[in-house]
C-alpha cells in the first residue's frame, strides 16, 4: 500500500432492506464518500441508489450521514474523518425512497410551496410595467442577503436539526432561512406577513431550541440558527413597540385628564 493510503471498512445502511452493504476498500488524500459510493456501486452491489451530479459542493444533491454526520459526499475526504471505520446513512428526518436516496419534497418543498416567501415590491403596478429606474438594493443589505442566498437547497440543516425529529410539524431551518432572505430585501413589501409565516403558532420560530445543530452542518457556512434568532427579536419587537405606544397614549391621556 502506498504511503498515505489506508484502508477503510465501509459500512452502508439500506434502511428498507434493513441490512448493509460491507466493503473495505483502500482510499488515499483527496478520496471521498462520493468515490467511496461509486466504486461500491461499480464493482461491489450495482443496485445500491444515491443521488449526485455536480461533484464540487454546488448542487446539493449527494447529502448523506457520515459517522452520524450529515454531509455532502462529494466534499467529505475519507482521510479527514481519520476513523477505520466509514457508517453511510441516509439523511436524518427524511423519508427514504431507496438506500441513500430520501424524499426532499415532503419536508422541505412541500413546505417551500405552502409557506412561500411573500414577494411584494412596494411600488405601484405602473412601476413595475412601466419602470423608470432600478429597483436598487443598497450593497450593505445586499451583501447580508447575498450570503443567505447561497443556500443550495441540499436539506443538511433539516437532517442536523433535532426539533425536526421531535416536532414534524415544525418548519424547520431551510424554510426560516428562506423567508428571512426576503425579508431583508428592501424591495419587498408585506414584511408583516413573512413574519406571520415564520411564527406559524407552534411549527415555526418559538419552536427552534437554538441548538445550532443546522449551522454547525451547513457545507455553506451559513449562519442558520442566528438567522431564526433574528426572526424572533423582529416579531418580539413588532408585539412590543405597539404596546408601548398604547401604553404611552393612555398616560398621555390620563395625564391630560387630571389637568
Amino acid at each position: 500500500m502506498e504511503t498515505g493510503r489506508k484502508n477503510v471498512l465501509v459500512s452502508i445502511y439500506r434502511p428498507q432492506l434493513k441490512k448493509f452493504i460491507y466493503v473495505t476498500i483502500e482510499v488515499g488524500k483527496g478520496t471521498t464518500i462520493l468515490d467511496v459510493l461509486k466504486y461500491v456501486k461499480r464493482n461491489v452491489d450495482g443496485s445500491l441508489a444515491f443521488r449526485y451530479q455536480c461533484e464540487m459542493g454546488s448542487c446539493g444533491s449527494c447529502g448523506v450521514v457520515v459517522n452520524g454526520k450529515p454531509v455532502l459526499a462529494c466534499q467529505t475526504e475519507v482521510l479527514s474523518l481519520k476513523r477505520d471505520k466509514i457508517l453511510i446513512k441516509p439523511l436524518y428526518n427524511f423519508p427514504v425512497i431507496k438506500d441513500l436516496v430520501v424524499d426532499y419534497d415532503s419536508i422541505m418543498f412541500k413546505r417551500y410551496r405552502s409557506n412561500p416567501p411573500m414577494i411584494k415590491v412596494n411600488c405601484e403596478f405602473d412601476e413595475l410595467v412601466n419602470p423608470q429606474g432600478e429597483f436598487i438594493i443598497p450593497p450593505s443589505i445586499q451583501e447580508r442577503a447575498s450570503i443567505y442566498a447561497r443556500c443550495i437547497n441540499c436539506g443538511i440543516c433539516m437532517a442536523a436539526c433535532p426539533t425536526i425529529s421531535s416536532n414534524r410539524e415544525f418548519l424547520g431551518p431551510y424554510i426560516l432561512l428562506s423567508i428571512y432572505r426576503y425579508y431583508l430585501d428592501p424591495r419587498v413589501g408585506l414584511k408583516d406577513k413573512l413574519l406571520e409565516r415564520a411564527v406559524f403558532r407552534e411549527a415555526g420560530i418559538t419552536a427552534c431550541h437554538y441548538v445550532r445543530a443546522c449551522t454547525k452542518a451547513c457545507p455553506e457556512d451559513i449562519e442558520v440558527a442566528e438567522v431564526i434568532q433574528r426572526l424572533k427579536r423582529d416579531f418580539l419587537k413588532n408585539l412590543i413597540v405597539p404596546l408601548k405606544q398604547q401604553r404611552l397614549e393612555v398616560n398621555f391621556r390620563s395625564s391630560a385628564i387630571m389637568k
